[in-house]
């Protein structure tokens, strides 16, 4: 997605949809666990997900989901004019083995790339009304963010968190 918007208003329209549209759990500033609801077709689902702000990236970890992981990065970069680009990468595996899998490659990967495709063009709407005059930039952390791997609980001490919420 190419946006007019600097990288750090870009950034912040990520951060505001999160305060608009998502159940913040705990955490706050850079770090936070959230719940989100949604739809596919006919089917309804909900996540908790730990959500990492970083100068250059917001990363979703799905800790309670339909997925049996997930992992999303929304990068953004400088463009050469002075607005922004905003990438996805994500990976995910299903649960229930070979069918969980042929389920995934089938109906799943593209229903979730069309919600990645349509939560970019909201970014992008949000992100181009936020570029005017009152626009509010969030300047980028000089220290390392409490989700980096290193501050990160073990993987042990994230499944204890994960059995809690449910």
């Amino acid at each position: 997605m190419r946006s007019d918007a600097p990288p750090s208003v870009t950034l912040d329209g990520f951060r505001q949809q999160l305060e608009a549209g998502g159940d913040i759990v705990a955490g706050d500033g850079d770090c936070v666990v959230a719940r989100f609801a949604g739809e596919a077709g006919i089917f309804r689902y909900r996540t908790v997900e730990l959500v990492a702000f970083r100068s250059d990236a917001v990363t979703f970890e799905h800790l309670d989901s339909p997925f049996r992981e997930c992992h999303e990065r929304f990068r953004v970069e400088p463009a050469p004019d002075g607005g922004s680009v905003v990438t996805h990468e994500g990976t995910f595996t299903m649960r229930m083995g070979l069918a969980g899998w042929l389920l995934g490659v089938v109906a799943v990967r593209p229903t979730f790339e069309r919600h990645v495709a349509a939560h970019m063009a909201s970014l992008s709407e949000r992100s181009a009304t936020m570029g005017g005059i009152g626009a509010r930039a969030v300047p980028a952390p000089d220290h390392a963010s409490p989700c980096s791997p290193k501050a990160m609980a073990s993987a042990s001490e994230r499944s204890a968190a994960r059995s809690r919420l449910r």
